[in-house]
């Protein structure tokens, strides 16, 4: 019985001390004048990395992968039928020879029976048209002699056929003579150019027909490349481009060479649609390190100078080609761009008015921007 007595006055205890807690809350929240209402606080702004840029006249710059091949390149061949008398030392892959270097030698004994025989046939030829000559003299005189003053009704009464064929026997005659002598003279084989072997095909002692290959070389006066640019590239390009400079730069090491543009293709290529523009490079074996044929490079034109172009790091440009521009009430507004062409770590477009001033452009836009969204801008300088 007591002990349900003194549960109960415990639990009444309990109750009055939380009543008691209750009114005390009630009165520290109350002032001279009643409730004392909550502050908000000042609303925040999303803090925005931006920059400021402003329009300017920039070239464009046009890149292409492409491989530099020599000027020119030569097969050798055999002029004659002949044995292999000699073959140069300077004559091995990869050796560098200067124009006019002798390489080979081919036996000469056959060409020179050939060349007496053609100087034969020449001196017969020449002694069959003095005979002719004097029997053609001695024809007019006996027609003379007769007394009759008409012309006969054959030419070959005066045996004008038989000079003529005479004639015609001595050209070809001394036509052979002149063949005979230039292929004792080739018998001399000589680099065409100054270059550098590509291969060997023969060594001393070796057979040839005409037409056998001996060897092959190519320039080093100058490489080209030949680079293919779509329609676009060409309108940023433009038409000024002959003679103009362009550079190579190597993929790994990242040197810069300077070429000339030598020219252009007349067409578009059917298979990639594009045209062709040709860069020279002289002088390719005294740059250091030398320039190899084979080698990749990637071209580097410079197109026409395009004016009220803004220069944005490609940060700037969102997956869906858009721009976010910032205004005077730091709100921002994306605007679809098009991008005229890249470089580096920027690219450009056309800047939305015409106008010099100056533009504000957040560089690292992201999901959670809102058209008309004001923001805070953080500038670079800031940061």
């Amino acid at each position: 019985m007591f002990k349900g007595k003194r549960k109960n006055i415990k639990i009444t205890l309990l109750v009055v001390g939380v009543s008691l807690a209750i009114l005390s809350l009630l009165a520290m929240n109350k002032g001279p004048d009643g409730p004392v209402e909550s502050v908000r606080p000042e609303e925040s702004l999303m803090p925005v990395s931006a920059g400021r840029f402003t329009p300017g006249t920039y070239r464009p710059e046009i890149l292409a992968m492409a491989e530099a091949l020599p000027l020119r390149s030569t097969v050798v061949y055999s002029p004659v039928s002949a044995l292999v008398d000699r073959v140069s030392p300077d004559l091995e892959v990869g050796q560098r020879v200067e124009k006019g270097a002798l390489l080979i030698e081919l036996d000469r004994i056959l060409l020179n029976r050939e060349l007496k025989e053609a100087e034969s046939r020449r001196a017969a030829a020449a002694l069959s048209l003095m005979m002719e000559e004097r029997e053609a003299k001695n024809a007019l005189i006996n027609w003379e002699a007769t007394g009759m003053n008409q012309s006969p009704d054959s030419p070959l009464a005066f045996r004008e056929p038989q000079l003529e064929a005479a004639r015609a026997e001595l050209e070809a005659a001394e036509a052979g003579v002149q063949v005979a002598m230039d292929l004792l003279e080739r018998a001399s084989v000589r680099a065409p150019y100054e270059g550098v072997v590509l291969s060997k095909e023969v060594n001393g002692g070796d057979r040839l027909e005409p037409g056998d290959p001996l060897f092959s070389l190519y320039s080093t006066e100058a490489l080209r490349l030949t680079v293919g640019f779509d329609n676009y590239q060409w309108s940023l390009i433009g038409k000024g481009y002959a003679g103009a400079q362009a550079f190579l730069k190597e993929p790994f090491s990242g040197r810069l060479i300077e070429g000339r543009i030598s020219g252009s293709a007349g067409e578009f290529d059917p298979l990639t649609r594009q045209r062709a523009l040709f860069v020279r490079v002289d002088n390719p074996m005294e740059l250091d390190p030398p320039v190899l044929p084979g080698s990749f490079f990637q071209v580097i034109v410079k197109g026409e100078p395009r004016e009220n172009l803004l220069r944005l790091p490609r940060t700037c440009l969102t997956g869906e080609e858009e721009v976010w521009f910032i205004d005077e009430e730091n709100r921002i507004e994306s605007k679809a761009v098009s991008v005229l062409f890249f470089e580096d770590l920027f690219f450009y477009i056309k800047a939305p008015e015409r106008d010099s001033r100056e533009y504000i452009v957040a560089l690292s836009p992201h999901s959670g921007f809102l058209k008309g969204l004001k923001v805070d801008p953080v500038y670079k300088g800031d940061m």
